[in-house]
């Protein structure tokens, strides 16, 4: 004890010189000769990866007053790890994807069944396994250069609309872990929100700057896809009773034509869904939990302004719902995607069932049934 008492100010010199040689081993980049990659756009072009790297460049060190500036880089080439070479030597900077929150593929990449992307990103924590993943209607680079309001840029603009503080009807968010852990098990059914660029009014910072042509994104159609590519597109309706089944929802409008022809617009404050399976009745049944109000209010009888629904107009709502899901397994039955893993639902819970539940014409013999519990505020 005395022994390490006498040499206890040696043994602390000691460990710091082996710390500093310890970090002095490890390749280092001061923050300062990095190129942060807050978005990428990755297309297809004649076999080549062609990769956008949406890059913030911070003012002064990232503390002056306003706005950080953003340049795109492109570079293409064979491989992933090439590509995000050649932007570094082209821009001086060592590419990090490590704070990336969006990835953005063309279509070419589906169509292409690129998927060997998605592995490189998320090997070795390249990047967080949580970073949000959508398709391009066209090219990634056309949404990456995007001109979004001033104040802002497409990676951050993508991130906002697909991560609301509420998530609507119709929204369909997929990030890396979910998209990877469902390609690569099984025959690889999957979907990707699509993102369209629609011509919008510039903003009025964008008016100062003789900006006379805006963007803005939407994201109403779901792309379909499986290993060998992809497969098709849901309509907005479809998307909308994907969502109702794949998402807990706190926002968003479902239009419905009532009985009467009447077009009536319904508020959803929220929805939660459960799905069971039953084997025995080849039966999909999902528990849905809505909270509802009509968009519109209107005059009762008793001269009371009420945003309730008739008993009618419930029902409507409810036909509505259920018109939309039974599109989504039509849809599956078509192109031959199993789009909400129904299947394999179906196999959880009944393993030994594997060889009748595994093939193609099983979801033909799937019948739909929704359960409802309405709660209207």
């Amino acid at each position: 004890m005395s022994i390490l008492i006498k040499y206890k100010w040696l043994a602390l010199v000691l460990a710091v010189v082996f710390m500093l040689v310890i970090d002095s081993m490890v390749y280092n980049v001061s923050i300062s000769h990095r190129g942060i990659a807050i978005g990428l756009g990755i297309d297809i072009e004649e076999g080549e990866i062609s990769l956008t790297a949406q890059v913030v460049l911070p003012k002064n060190g990232g503390v002056s007053s306003g706005g950080n500036n953003f340049i795109n880089y492109n570079a293409k080439a064979k491989d992933m790890e090439k590509a995000i070479d050649i932007i570094g030597a082209e821009s001086g900077l060592e590419l990090s994807v490590a704070h990336t929150s969006i990835i953005v593929v063309g279509k070419s990449v589906i169509e292409s069944a690129r998927y060997d992307l998605f592995r490189y990103f998320i090997s070795d924590d390249k990047i967080n396994d949580n970073v949000l993943i959508a398709m391009a209607e066209d090219k990634a680079a056309d949404v990456m250069k995007a001109k979004v309001p001033v104040g802002e840029v497409a990676s951050l603009q993508l991130l906002n609309q697909l991560s609301p503080a509420k998530h609507p009807l119709g929204l369909i968010a997929v990030n890396l872990k979910d998209f990877t852990s469902r390609m690569f098990c099984g025959q690889g059914e999957n979907y990707l929100p699509i993102v369209s660029i629609i011509p919008t009014t510039p903003s009025s910072d964008q008016s100062k700057d003789k900006v006379d042509k805006a963007d803005a994104f939407k994201m109403d159609k779901t792309a379909i896809m499986d290993k060998e590519g992809l497969k098709g597109e849901l309509d907005s309706k479809g998307s909308e009773g994907l969502s109702l089944i794949t998402n807990n929802l706190q926002d968003g409008v479902i239009d419905i034509v009532g009985s009467d022809d009447r077009d009536i617009s319904v508020h959803i404050v929220d929805s939660k869904s459960g799905v069971k399976y039953d084997y025995k009745n080849r039966k999909y049944k999902v528990n849905l939990a809505l909270k509802t109000s009509r968009s519109e209010g209107r005059y009762e009888p008793d001269n009371t302004y009420s945003y309730l629904l008739d008993d009618q107009e419930i029902a409507d709502l409810q036909k509505g719902i259920i018109d939309r899901v039974s599109s989504v397994i039509s849809y599956s039955e078509e192109i031959g995607v199993d789009i909400l893993g129904i299947k394999e639902g179906f196999y959880r819970y009944n393993p030994k069932q594997k060889y009748n539940i595994m093939t193609d014409d099983f979801l033909k013999t799937v019948k739909l049934e929704i359960n409802f519990k309405i709660i209207q505020r």
